[in-house]
């Protein structure tokens, strides 16, 4: 009879053997940079990236953005650009794949998150995000769109093989990333559909962040010039820090938040110079019909324009930020 010590042997072996396979066969996720002299476009970089990869768009002074070419996000992704390569040659590394930022900057490439790096979108929308994913962030880049794209979201957009995609139980932050045309684009620039930079669906305890951020001159031929987003299952939504000017919609010409159950903060931010056809110019807060559950409104420190502003029935507002008192033992 085997012993305890010994029946438990070939397992273990299976479960070394099962980890060694993984291991040796799982693809490199690190940081994977596209720009003058690296072998990966923007499409590629996004299209073939690993789950945890952070992808370095470099950027250029005197190229305002390269072509994603209709790229999807389907992994866990962050984007991170402000990294620039002075002698034009990927850091001497053509494949354009570190390990670490330390290693980035070994190879002499510089890092100024107030160097936004372009990534620009012809006919389709600048960056598409599967429903699927749980984690995206982006970080000091700009969403340059040239036309207005049929659907809603020029700038960013989710996207599923159903008709109504959303995302469930996702984290999204936008730090530093500015929603604008391109160089020299005189036509209106945007969506056909609602939100002219940003089109997001939110549920199941999504949570969307948006800081220090910029949506302009982006147009919707429905609503929400700047943005259209939608809140559902106690997701919730911050804007902090950011300028939305110069948007323009059938209604609701700066942005469009549409609340059936979850919270948005509005902070320390700017509504400027947004139109719309005889509707609010600058932003809708509305209750969706037929939803059940809490809808709240921080609304702290932000400047509209005159009537800018409409904030619809059944939605709980607070102007002042509430803090429990803290526990003494």
């Amino acid at each position: 009879m085997l012993s305890r010590t010994n029946r438990r042997a070939p397992l273990v072996a299976l479960v070394v053997l099962a980890l060694l396979a993984v291991s040796g066969g799982a693809a490199f996720a690190g940081f994977r940079s596209s720009g003058p002299g690296c072998a990966l476009g923007p499409n590629d970089a996004i299209t073939n990236a690993q789950a945890g990869d952070i992808f370095t768009p470099l950027y250029e002074a005197d190229l305002d953005g390269r072509n994603t070419e209709n790229a999807v996000v389907r992994v866990d992704l962050e984007i991170e650009g402000g990294w620039s390569a002075p002698s034009f040659d990927c850091g001497g590394n053509n494949s354009g794949i570190f390990e670490s930022r330390e290693a980035m900057r070994a190879a002499g490439l510089l890092y100024n998150p107030a160097n936004r790096s372009g990534l620009k979108g012809f006919a389709f929308p600048v960056l598409s995000i599967d429903e699927g994913v749980r984690h995206l962030a982006l970080r000091n880049v700009k969403l340059l769109d040239t036309e207005q794209v049929s659907g809603d979201g020029g700038g960013l957009r989710v996207v599923s093989a159903g008709a109504s995609p959303r995302l469930s139980g996702a984290s999204i932050s936008l730090d530093g990333v500015a929603f604008q045309p391109g160089e020299f684009i005189s036509n209106p620039v945007g969506a056909q559909g609602d939100g002219g930079g940003l089109s997001l669906d939110l549920d199941a305890g999504s949570r969307l962040r948006i800081s220090d951020s910029l949506f302009k001159d982006q147009t919707a031929g429905g609503r929400g010039g700047g943005f259209a987003l939608t809140v559902r299952g106690g997701s919730s939504v911050t804007v902090e820090r950011t300028l939305v000017e110069g948007n323009r919609a059938a209604s609701c010409g700066g942005g469009l938040i549409s609340i059936h159950n979850g919270s948005v903060t509005l902070r320390d931010t700017i509504f400027r110079s947004n139109g719309s056809d005889g509707e609010v110019p600058d932003l809708c807060v509305e209750r969706a019909a037929g939803s059940s559950g809490p809808a709240t409104l921080y609304l702290l420190r932000n400047q509209f324009s005159e009537g800018g502003l409409r904030v619809g029935p059944g939605i709980t507002v607070f102007t002042t930020q509430l803090f429990l008192p803290a526990l003494r033992k």
